[in-house]
């Protein structure tokens, strides 16, 4: 069993896991770093006295994304269709649904894609690719948004994609980590938006944090945050716990949150967090 395998794999057959490989990781540690000084793609950039606009932002509409009822104006911030009176959500800037106006599901949509493209660097291409690969798989001319992000969720290629292959191999599988678990913490608000419960992407989130530390050179522990989450996370707030303990008890998310996703959700929403406690201090 590889290095990674045994990195992701999950005792709990519950919990979603992931199994990857580094490709080209036989040459990692003998790369050595290239400066971008000649690549004229990049320098062109920097020399350019060219003044540029930022990205044309999606214009108003005035149609009810569920319904199709026409407003009475263009919809410029979120509110309830006087027709079917569902809930109205506004955003000018993405890229993955041609209209401004959304929703419930689709700004869930939104928020995912936004977190692969900030974490892995995730394109509009890729979301084409996956789509594409999708219909092909199973043989249909549609398939829907949702099997595409967590297509891309689970793409090795995209889980590398921004991570400095020239180092040794134990950096590149730590920030390979780092992206796992940033991503996953992302899919858990997805899935708590979609109305599934949150718990078990937390856990495998909480998991992977565990496995950067245990790497980590000097980590002696983790330090628990938990700045506006709820009365029952409160006591926990800078409290340490050593990586054996966390690795035997996991601490986080903590059980007893009573903080829900939403107004309205039925499920908890653990917004606690993890920082490194070193050696030294």
């Amino acid at each position: 069993m590889g290095l990674l395998t045994k990195l992701f794999g999950s005792s709990n057959q519950n919990e979603p896991k992931i199994t990857v490989t580094i490709s080209g990781s036989e040459t990692l540690s003998t790369n050595k770093r290239e400066f971008s000084d000649g690549d004229p793609s990049l320098t062109n950039s920097l020399n350019t006295t060219e003044s540029y606009k930022p990205a044309q932002k999606l214009p108003l509409t005035d149609i009810c994304p569920y319904c199709g009822a026409t407003q009475d104006k263009p919809i410029g911030r979120k509110k309830a269709c006087p027709a079917c009176k569902k809930p109205i959500f506004v955003r000018t800037t993405q890229d993955l649904f041609p209209t401004s106006a959304l929703t419930t599901e689709q700004v869930a949509h939104v928020d995912f894609y936004t977190v692969l493209k900030n974490i892995l660097m995730a394109t509009r291409e890729d979301y084409n690719k996956h789509e594409q690969m999708l219909k092909k798989k199973w043989n249909t001319s549609k398939v829907n948004t949702y099997d595409v992000l967590w297509s891309m969720f689970n793409d090795m290629q995209l889980l590398q994609r921004n991570i400095d292959k020239g180092q040794e191999e134990k950096w590149t599988v730590i920030q390979m980590l780092r992206n796992h678990h940033s991503t996953t913490l992302g899919a858990a608000q997805y899935q708590a938006a979609r109305g599934h419960n949150p718990a078990p992407y937390l856990k495998n989130a909480f998991n992977i944090y565990l496995k950067v530390a245990k790497m980590e050179d000097n980590v002696r522990g983790l330090t628990v945050q938990c700045y506006s989450c709820c009365d029952a996370c409160t006591k926990f707030h800078n409290k340490t716990f050593s990586l054996d303990f966390i690795e035997k008890t996991p601490v986080l998310p903590i059980k007893t949150c009573t903080h829900p996703f939403e107004d309205g959700s039925k499920f908890v929403f653990c917004t606690c967090s993890y920082r490194e406690y070193y050696e030294w201090q």
